[in-house]
């Protein structure tokens, strides 16, 4: 019953990308009895690192995100040996990844069997860039189960097990659920406007300010209090865990606000990535139409720019857009430059964090 999980790599530079090569094929953590379990998917191991840069020059695509690497994990003590696990992910990997060059390195060094897969964002066929989002993990999660199955290794039964916990939120009740049928839940109204908001607020504070302005909520969201209330304009109040779904927990929600200001990565699930994604699109829309109209500066384009590396270089190619349309600013150039190299700048030490993330997927299991 292997998880996959994808490592969120901070350095998308191509000094990163070779240190992770370089890391996941450690003769330490991959050989036993004269066998390496290192193998090259549409490329050599060993010349791996300059076959994927050759493919980022020939389609002119050496910026933004560089490679991709997930794990694929066995629990602790699971019984299977490196041989069946090594030819498990070789094979998931020429499934799910056959457009691009990838190693497949399986990890025997530690009580759980696992194996890293890194792969280039540039396909050598066509040169499209791979995009990960939450449906793609899961159709990866579900290839991977297939191939196990197919070789007698036990699964989970849902993909969507190994992503969300228990739900925490209350059951609904059959009076309130027939309310909803004939549409007249108070309920329904206000999850329409948590959801409205979410799509373009930044932060706790811009939310509440826009239930107030937009729709005529009262929100108390304070630190020392478990739960958010809401209180309609019609005076019913309502915590946050007696709505539906556990995106509208607290918890949840505070997440999600630390992924848009940059404080958490985004490697979980918050519930709120359809919208994110909307709010993302509006950023980008509302700095073009600032820059153009004269209301945005300098400071105001980067502070408004994304964390992840890929929406950061969308983010880029927006501003960028601005001025192929003839919209000559000094800082504009200025920004493009400053955001291109915050895109160069985003890493970290790179073993470390690679040995903490087999950590925290060795706790996920």
């Amino acid at each position: 019953m292997p998880i996959v999980h994808f490592v969120n790599n901070k350095s998308q530079t191509a000094g990163g990308m070779k240190t992770v090569l370089g890391y996941v094929s450690q003769e330490k953590k991959t050989v036993r009895e004269d066998r390496k379990y290192v193998t090259g998917i549409n490329c050599s191991p060993q010349s791996s690192y300059e076959e994927m840069m050759l493919t980022k020059r020939l389609y002119n695509k050496t910026g933004g995100r560089l490679y991709y690497h997930l794990v694929q994990s066995f629990p602790k003590g699971y019984d299977i040996s490196p041989e069946l696990a090594h030819r498990i992910a070789c094979e998931f990997a020429e499934k799910a990844f056959g457009k691009y060059e990838c190693v497949v390195a399986t990890h025997i060094d530690r009580e759980h069997i696992h194996s890293h897969i890194v792969f280039n964002s540039v396909s050598f066929q066509d040169g499209r860039k791979y995009h990960s989002n939450l449906d793609s993990v899961k159709e990866l999660m579900e290839l991977s189960d297939e191939i196990c199955a197919a070789h007698g290794v036990s699964t989970l039964d849902s993909p969507d097990d190994k992503l969300v916990q228990k739900k925490k939120v209350t059951k609904m009740s059959d009076r309130e659920y027939r309310v909803r049928q004939k549409g007249q839940s108070w309920k329904d109204g206000l999850e329409f406007a948590i959801t409205s908001c979410m799509k373009v607020a930044k932060s706790r504070k811009q939310f509440c300010f826009l239930m107030k302005h937009n729709f005529g909520y009262d929100v108390r969201w304070e630190d020392n209090r478990k739960y958010i209330t809401y209180t309609t304009p019609t005076g019913y109040r309502c915590r946050d865990k007696r709505l539906h779904d556990d995106k509208f927990l607290k918890e949840a929600m505070e997440n999600e606000f630390r992924i848009r200001i940059g404080e958490l990565q985004a490697t979980g699930v918050t519930g709120w990535e359809p919208e994110r994604r909307y709010y993302q699109r509006h950023i980008e829309m509302q700095i073009g139409a600032d820059i153009v109209s004269g209301l945005a500066d300098l400071a105001t384009i980067i502070d408004n720019s994304p964390t992840d590396p890929e929406e950061l270089e969308r983010y880029i190619d927006s501003v960028r857009a601005v001025q192929n349309a003839g919209v000559v600013i000094g800082f504009v150039v200025e920004a493009i430059k400053l955001l291109s190299e915050q895109l160069e700048e985003m890493n970290a030490g790179m073993e470390d964090e690679l040995d903490n993330d087999e950590g925290e997927v060795m706790s996920m299991i």
